[in-house]
């Protein structure tokens, strides 16, 4: 999410130094990458030493500001004095209410109509200091995690333009985070992305697959003794009248289940550990036939 905003930057040669974490992903070596072309080398931050390295960092390249973008290490408080004009993180979420690493996937399995870009001060505690701009993004039922993604990624440079002139001069206001709204959670872990049948409604299991898609494949769940995910699924305009997690009908480009609240579900796409497959090519893998039942993964 935050390439583009960093490209951006680096073109109108606002950058004298770039950090990231030491975590071997995708996107940070597209960030060494795109950093390289424009003459620059980031620096390898490490989580037991962040302190050090940091204060180390903003010394050498005389730094007076921080822009934060995805950064999972808490940052010290002894780097966020040494700074003039302070840290400002780009949250990619509505704060107070989605504190975390991953507000995106929790906003969209909780269905919320809206996400966001939260920009606030740093201060010691975890997404906890005041706002300056909140930009807020509808999530459409539709919408992917990797659509909302990259929603932000590119409405975050609508944001730079708004604010880049006040932060770097220092002239902005900023707005206290109200702790009575405020939660914090935590990234999801395996019971968090698994589809619980007799408590998920039809609307709330595409809400968790979509909130899984693409980083997870999409939702965990169990069929005849196989572990597979839901990659893709929609709400079915029938009404179910038999047991969750039941298949009601098995069709060339869908397989309808049965869900609480007399819901129906319409799976479009499934991945499993040969690939990922429409209802169509699925059955060649694995043995479904109407009647047989999805149901919870036991962790």
């Amino acid at each position: 999410m935050a390439l583009p905003s960093l490209q951006l930057m680096l073109h109108n040669k606002l950058v004298k130094a770039v950090g990231v974490p030491s975590v071997e992903h995708e996107a940070t070596t597209d960030i060494k990458q795109l950093c390289s072309s424009y003459g620059i080398t980031p620096a390898v931050f490490h989580k037991h030493d962040l302190n050090t390295q940091l204060s180390n960092w903003l010394e050498d390249n005389l730094l007076d500001i921080i822009l934060v973008f995805t950064f999972p290490y808490k940052i010290p408080g002894d780097v966020i004095t040494k700074l003039p004009k302070g840290i400002v993180n780009f949250h990619f979420g509505l704060l107070p209410q989605y504190r975390g690493a991953d507000a995106i996937f929790w906003q969209i399995k909780n269905k919320e109509d809206y996400g966001g870009i939260s920009v606030h001060k740093i201060d010691a505690g975890f997404d906890t200091g005041p706002i300056i701009h909140i930009e807020r993004i509808p999530i459409l039922h539709t919408d992917t995690y990797g659509m909302h993604m990259h929603k932000l990624a590119h409405q975050c440079i609508n944001v730079l333009h708004l604010l880049l002139p006040k932060i770097l001069s220092g002239n902005y206001e900023v707005h206290t985070q109200k702790e009575d709204t405020a939660r914090y959670y935590s990234k999801p872990g395996a019971k968090d992305v698994a589809i619980n049948w007799q408590q998920q409604t039809a609307s709330d299991i595409v809400a968790l697959i979509n909130a899984c898609n693409p980083w997870n494949k999409g939702a965990y769940t169990m069929l005849n003794n196989n572990l597979l995910r839901i990659t893709s699924a929609s709400v079915h305009d029938e009404v179910a009248n038999s047991k969750p997690g039941i298949i009601a009908a098995i069709e060339k480009n869908s397989i309808k289940v049965n869900c609480i609240d007399n819901s129906m579900l319409d799976i479009s796409v499934l991945s499993i550990d040969e690939g990922i497959y429409p209802p169509s090519l699925i059955t060649s893998f694995i043995s479904i036939k109407p009647g047989d039942l999805f149901h919870e993964v036991i962790f």
